[in-house]
């Protein structure tokens, strides 16, 4: 009892008045800057206040949160709260100013990894894998064509039923196993692109990271420590690393050994490259981690082009009326290119560019791009300020449906982005589906920018072109009638992401000569 005494005079004794009076003096500083902070960001307009409510409008119906916010703010920047923390929304206009930002202050990896859950699913970036997108994909995307389109006629054959009378096709599916084939050609390697045990591994680490992230966001991050062990998908995650492992490593062994011989000629697709730039900056990288790195890079390719190519089709099935012009525009190409495109070929495919374009304008990848994590605070040159530990981002899926900045927005228009190209000499090269500006962001925007869009470009018109020569398409008679017509199948959104209806089905049949 008296070592209890002790010890409360003695804390007595440090908790005189001068000490008191000397820590308030110490911490007035930082309390200041504190208000500070929060009167500069209480300024900015809120859109939704935090809360378990809030946390699950955001989830289930963020559309209607940034609509709102971006019709009341179109021009400045409102803020939006999500489980995350609060994300200020900008309007394009800031992006040129937020983009010459440097990586210690707007981190973007921060930002994927939260999307992602990376701390449970393993899925995280690795500039290396970056840089080998963005130089060796990008400087190959001409060599690389011909087995692409040869893989791509493979992979309809192989997965497209024979569809001589009208079939019903659930085409999200098949886009994923096609696209596992043709994209696990060049993003992993041409050894186990077309076996079953990279198809279903590459697919299924899709989908169950996905999953997995959705999951654990509808918890709170307290339990996602436990949950990581209960939920089935992270498990699968892990066992999808081990897998990919047991099969990717021997390839890598075997290509150093064979490198060896006299001879030699490297293959030509992601697996090398990365072997090569991780031996060139002194092994950088384990056969693990590049291993995984192939894995996650699959799942980059898989995810956003199967579902750009579903929504394609799904927009084909609905407008029939657009089939035949697309189809003369692919006849006139490979008639100059002698029957087989190449890469100046698919470039020449200017309506197919646009219809794609389109048809993602309507139905982007998800509702924000250029999602960044604040590090450091920042003043804006209007002096809007925004302070670290916040989250900048732009409502591109409102402004890509803003009749300031798209003529009758609501309105399908294959020829939209065709039509805008031919205006003048000056448009003739925007406007395409892999371009960038401030107002068209699906890919992003900046330094950060998808790196493999010019490869998802070429993949998904070397798809269509397939599909449009070798089939008709409509949509399921009777199926989502509206008005006395069928409709295109709806899209899912959770959160900010976007992607089509998985479970529908559209319509194939060979064309009838």
């Amino acid at each position: 009892m008296s070592r209890v005494v002790q010890a409360a005079d003695k804390l007595q004794s440090m908790l005189s008045p001068e000490m008191v009076l000397t820590c308030l003096v110490l911490m007035l500083p930082v309390i200041i800057y504190r208000a500070y902070e929060w009167y500069i960001v209480s300024r900015v307009p809120l859109v939704s206040k935090s809360g378990s409510r809030a946390k699950t409008t955001y989830m289930i119906d963020s559309k209607s949160l940034l609509t709102q916010g971006y019709n009341q703010f179109k021009k400045g920047i409102f803020r939006l709260w999500t489980p995350n923390g609060y994300v200020f929304m900008t309007a394009p206009e800031y992006l040129d100013e937020l983009k010459q930002l440097p990586d210690d202050t707007v981190d973007f990896g921060i930002t994927s990894r939260q999307i992602l859950m990376a701390q449970y699913t393993g899925v995280n970036s690795h500039p290396l894998g970056t840089l080998t997108v963005q130089r060796d994909l990008t400087r190959n995307l001409g060599k690389l064509v011909p087995s692409v389109l040869s893989e791509v006629k493979y992979a309809l054959d192989k997965e497209l039923p024979a569809c001589e009378d009208w079939t019903s096709v659930n085409i999200y599916s098949k886009f994923l196993r096609m696209i596992a084939v043709v994209g696990g050609l060049v993003m992993c390697c041409p050894e186990l692109n077309r076996t079953e045990e990279w198809i279903d591994i590459s697919v299924n680490f899709t989908i169950d990271v996905f999953a997995a992230a959705k999951r654990l966001k509808e918890w709170p991050s307290a339990l996602h420590p436990i949950l990581q062990y209960v939920f089935p998908e992270v498990k699968r995650i892990q066992k999808q690393y081990a897998d990919a492992r047991n099969l990717t490593i021997p390839i890598m062994k075997a290509r150093r050994e064979a490198s060896k011989k006299p001879g030699y000629v490297k293959p030509v697709d992601f697996m090398q490259w990365v072997m090569d730039n991780s031996k060139a900056e002194g092994d950088i990288l384990s056969d693990e981690s590049i291993s995984s790195m192939l894995l996650t890079g699959g799942l980059a390719s898989i995810h956003t082009t199967s579902m750009a190519g579903t929504h394609a089709l799904y927009d084909l099935a609905a407008h029939p009326e657009f089939v035949h012009d697309l189809r003369e525009e692919m006849k006139t190409v490979l008639k100059m290119e002698g029957g087989q495109l190449s890469k100046d070929g698919l470039t020449k495919l200017a309506k197919l560019d646009s219809f794609m374009k389109e048809s993602q304008r309507i139905n982007p990848p998800g509702m924000l791009a250029f999602q960044r994590a604040v590090t450091k605070s920042i003043s804006l040159s209007d002096s809007t300020n925004i302070p670290a530990g916040s989250h900048i981002a732009v409502a591109s899926s409102q402004m890509a449906s803003d009749p300031s900045r798209f003529t009758n927005p609501e309105v399908f228009d294959p020829l939209r982005f065709y039509n805008m190209r031919q205006r003048s000499a000056a448009d003739a090269n925007k406007h395409q589906f892999s371009s960038i500006d401030n107002s068209q962001l699906p890919f992003g925007y900046g330094r950060h920018a998808c790196p493999g869009r010019f490869f998802a470009s070429q993949e998904i018109k070397a798809f269509l072109v397939g599909v449009l020569m070798t089939y008709d398409i409509r949509l399921v008679p009777g199926e989502g009638e509206k008005k006395g017509k069928e409709t295109r199948p709806g899209n899912w959104s959770f959160e900010i992401q976007i992607m089509p209806d998985p479970t529908a089905c559209i319509q194939f049949r060979k064309i009838q000569a």
